[in-house]
């Protein structure tokens, strides 16, 4: 049987699990251990769901479609705009148009362009392909991608700013000509379209950004989406919020990723004191003595640059300041501050010297 990898996300971290969904039954849920925080979580095939008569001659009434939009919190006028762009298409019997999706690290961007993508295949009856941009790929497999591609299919590409120059030129070529040049040789790829999601699009290069004719942008969340993300997540870990510490915390927390770490370090704060399982304005309150925060809005809200940019950051900069060549006392930069709109992408970090760092501060 041949592999159909897909993935979904865990359902107490959000991390990516990616599997072979062959010999998975369209209604058949599996539950595993995640990878990320060895949380036990659900996987399943994002399928449509198929109702059958139960009384008279036995007839099989249409497929009920799914609202993939439905399980995402917030961002209603981007979910409707995205439902006008497919019903756009199908009504016009033509192809999406390519949709790239901007939003800051945490904000949901992943999780979004994969409802939109599975809203496609739904719609058009087509497969969805994956490319993470996280990833080290080899050029040829990267190459390879496209030629599992059939007419009309969806390639969403997660974290795309993460690709490597050649690759964001390769994907360039194939959006555009359905073809490269690649070893002296022409490859044809049927046409296909691309949805895809950056943290900051003027990381990418401006004639590629034509090639989206549309770019969505997450806005940040309202106080009532947080405030019902942040009750969802609670109850997921077992935990009650009381609304006092819920109105304190709610304004600090602009995206998910905001809710998700304020309810993973509230869990370890209660469960290492053996407290009850509440979260309460003290929990929160000794919960910001602790980390040394000062208010809802502190940067522990923030998650960390990940090791692998580091990594390559490091590789890159060959382990000395940008700016001198010091070996010494160095620090990761954003090149485009976070306050600014800058990302935790290998493009906007670079190695300085204490030096040039504070240097740099000092301008801004």
């Amino acid at each position: 049987m041949e592999p159909q990898f897909v993935f979904c996300r865990c359902d107490q971290c959000g991390g990516k699990i990616e599997f072979d969904s062959a010999s998975l039954d369209p209604q058949e849920h599996l539950q595993i251990e995640c990878p990320h925080c060895h949380g036990e979580t659900f996987i399943c095939i994002p399928r449509e769901l198929e109702i059958r008569a139960v009384a008279g001659f036995g007839e099989i009434p249409p497929l009920i479609p799914i609202d993939y939009f439905l399980p995402f919190v917030g961002q209603s006028e981007i979910k409707e705009r995205l439902k006008g762009i497919i019903g756009a298409a199908k009504n016009q019997n033509k192809l999406i148009p390519n949709v790239l999706i901007e939003g800051a690290n945490g904000s949901g961007k992943s999780l979004l362009s994969l409802c939109l993508a599975n809203s496609v295949a739904q719609a058009f009856s087509n497969k969805i392909h994956f490319i993470d941009g996280t990833e080290s790929h080899d050029i040829n497999e990267f190459v390879a991608r496209f030629c599992h591609l059939n007419e009309n299919d969806v390639m969403m590409v997660d974290k795309m700013d993460e690709l490597e120059d050649l690759q964001i030129a390769i994907l360039k070529d194939a959006m555009v000509e359905f073809a490269v040049f690649y070893g002296g040789t022409k490859i044809n790829f049927p046409r296909f379209r691309v949805i895809a999601n950056v943290q900051n699009k003027k990381e990418l290069p401006a004639p590629f950004l034509l090639c989206f004719p549309q770019i969505i942008e997450i806005q940040e969340y309202s106080p009532q989406d947080i405030k019902l993300l942040i009750t969802e997540c609670a109850k997921k870990q077992g935990f009650a919020m009381e609304e006092e510490a819920m109105e304190y915390v709610s304004d600090g927390c602009k995206y998910p990723v905001h809710v998700i770490n304020l309810i993973d370090f509230a869990r370890s704060y209660i469960l290492s004191r053996d407290l009850e399982p509440r979260i309460t304005l003290d929990v929160i309150r000794g919960l910001f003595s602790v980390l040394g925060a000062h208010s809802e809005e502190e940067e522990f809200l923030r998650e960390s640059i990940p090791a692998e940019v580091k990594r390559e950051v490091w590789r890159r900069d060959q382990g000395k300041c940008a700016r001198c060549g010091s070996r010494e006392r160095l620090e990761y930069d954003h090149i485009i501050p976070v306050s600014k709109g800058g990302s935790n992408t290998v493009r906007n970090i670079e190695l300085l010297c204490e030096a040039h760092n504070r240097a740099k501060s000092a301008n801004i």
